[in-house]
């Protein structure tokens, strides 16, 4: 009996070293961005000024290329610890079949502005994947601009499963326009979550682009992924 409380013992100190080292190192490298960030022009825009008084918006939440008919993620299921059998992360002929998808609709879509959200740049769950430059790259003559809202070396989630690990995250929003814009700015949302949950969690922003109008006017464009789920889970039940 006194070996098996001996062994118990040893059992939940490791656990708790192995939980204060992930929070530890969480809480050292959480991406902690200022209120507002300028953003800069990865691809600069053809056209100075909107000419045109109807535009089109494509707007599109892409779920990383990671989300569909095909997905059963575990984090629906509000477990932490444990998968309980469902999807951590799709597989890579999934991403890169979804991410051929925006591919095709950046091709035959015609649209003034693209306002995509869940864009990864780099993470695991995507197999690393610049979903935002394969987006991009079939948009001849448009500008595009990038607001992380997602962004941790290591998302150590489920918890019990550290080998298999949700990963690296960079992830945010994309949006493309062929008009230069003449203000661009990623602001902080309110609502963090209190810690150690915040240094898991998306830093939801928005990403205000301001369009100069022939006729003097401005068209001003946000773009913003809320979340799914309400403080208590109402919503989602």
């Amino acid at each position: 009996m006194r070996s098996t409380f001996k062994y118990l013992g040893w059992f939940l100190l490791l656990f708790a070293l192995y939980i204060g080292l992930i929070l530890l190192h969480g809480t050292l490298t959480d991406f902690q961005p200022e209120e507002e960030i300028s953003l800069e022009a990865v691809h600069e825009p053809s056209q100075e000024a909107l000419t045109d008084s109807i535009l089109s918006f494509t707007i599109w939440n892409v779920g990383y290329g990671g989300l569909g008919a095909e997905s059963n993620f575990f984090y629906d299921s509000g477990n932490l610890l444990l998968s309980n059998g469902k999807m951590i992360r799709p597989t890579r002929e999934l991403v890169e079949k979804n991410v051929e998808g925006m591919r095709t609709v950046a091709r035959s879509v015609q649209s003034d502005f693209f306002l995509l959200q869940e864009v990864d740049r780099a993470s695991r769950r995507s197999y690393y994947l610049d979903e935002f430059e394969a987006f991009g790259a079939e948009l001849d003559g448009y500008g595009s601009w990038f607001a992380a809202n997602y962004q941790a070396p290591r998302v150590p989630l489920p918890l019990l499963e550290p080998w298999r690990a949700y990963g690296k995250v960079h992830s945010g929003l994309a949006t493309y326009s062929r008009v230069r814009p003449t203000g661009q700015t990623r602001i902080q949302l309110p609502g963090a979550f209190p810690w150690p949950t915040r240094i898991f969690q998306l830093d939801r922003c928005a990403a205000v682009l301001r369009f100069p109008h022939q006729n003097g006017r401005e068209l001003v464009l946000i773009n913003v992924h809320n979340s799914a789920y309400d403080k208590t889970g109402e919503l989602k039940q």
